[in-house]
């Protein structure tokens, strides 16, 4: 049986992983913004729940050895969606501003120039 202290370390590392994993959903998200085409978006997506596994068990290797355990399954899925609807609505907050600020000086530039 594992200590406290231990399982404290499991609990610390599955939330960074979800922090991991809802900082790549936004990156994700933002390379959608350029394509049109649902294919793409479906290539994306399946890209990104190849990384997200890959993120998760990857952690789950590191601390536990490669042993599933519901509650850090659940601990990662918990911080990735409090990311999302905390940090990450700043982080697109963000993001999209800053595309609105570039596609407005684009939008300038190309009428003073006609």
């Amino acid at each position: 049986m594992e200590s406290t202290l231990s399982q404290a370390a499991e609990f610390l590392a599955a939330l960074y992983s979800g922090l991991c994993i809802g900082i790549v959903f936004d990156i994700f998200a933002l390379l959608h913004i350029p394509f049109k085409n649902t294919w793409i978006h479906s290539i994306l997506d399946a890209v990104f729940y190849v990384a997200a596994g890959v993120i998760a068990g990857f952690t789950l290797l590191i601390i536990n050895g490669g042993e599933m355990r519901a509650w850090l399954l659940l601990v990662i899925a918990a911080s990735s969606l409090f990311y999302r609807f905390t940090a990450g609505a700043l982080f697109r907050y963000i993001i999209k501003k800053i595309f609105k600020k570039h596609i407005k000086k684009k939008e300038l530039s190309q009428s003073s120039e006609n």
